[in-house]
């Protein structure tokens, strides 16, 4: 408790604001942490896993045996196609924390988890929840993933994106590492249906932002 003192032994009142938050979203973090793990290690306790309908006009339809399959496309600097696979992201099962039902993800990287909130679908950010796609958005809206970022920026509304599996009128997401800063990727979704396209951009040594991989939605089932 050293790190609370402030001058002549007294509390600072900062640091102690700053102290509590922090238990706080490490609290926050843990339970999310247990509910991942608690899939992972393949739990029977399903009293909480019965779905309920999607919200109609959502930008993420969140339901237990959703699914969408992309076509992964891997580029070289030069904007050539080196490597295609296909990759499928599916809604494992839900769960309730703090009263809140969260949907657990089944992806090529591992475990994830998100909801639907009256201002689009959350995520986490290093261990708590953060707005990830903002739903209804207006063209260049920006917000903060979490507290210490990536950037997002509404970049445009109504695109019409082709992809494998159609044409549909999407948003694009543009995350940057920091406002006016490196273009991470761009996502582009549609309404009640889901991620359309990924772009992820790696940095050249000249200050480049070149397109590294591509997600293209091939077919999507929803329950």
């Amino acid at each position: 408790m050293e790190g609370l003192k402030g001058v002549e032994g007294l509390l600072d009142s900062r640091l102690v604001f700053l102290y509590v938050y922090d238990m706080r979203t490490a609290v926050i973090a843990a339970l999310f942490s247990l509910a991942l793990l608690s899939l992972s290690c393949g739990s029977n306790d399903d009293s909480p896993a019965e779905s309920t309908p999607g919200l109609p006009n959502v930008i993420l339809p969140l339901q237990v045996g959703n699914s969408w399959e992309y076509q992964r496309s891997s580029y070289d600097s030069q904007g050539s196609i080196v490597m295609i696979d296909t990759v499928t992201e599916r809604i494992a099962r839900d769960t309730i924390i703090s009263g809140e039902r969260w949907y657990i993800w089944q992806t090529p990287a591992g475990l994830s988890m998100g909801t639907l909130r009256s201002d689009g679908y959350w995520s986490l950010a290093e261990g708590v929840p953060a707005l990830i796609f903002l739903y209804p958005a207006s063209v260049n809206q920006t917000y903060m993933i979490g507290a210490s970022g990536p950037t997002m920026r509404i970049a445009a509304v109504d695109t019409l994106i082709s992809a494998l599996g159609g044409t549909f009128p999407c948003i694009a997401y543009e995350q940057r590492a920091d406002p006016g800063g490196e273009r991470v990727r761009v996502d582009y979704c549609a309404a009640n249906t889901g991620l359309v396209r990924s772009e992820e951009f790696s940095r050249t040594p000249g200050s480049e932002d070149v397109l590294a991989r591509r997600y293209d939605l091939i077919e999507f089932h929803l329950h």
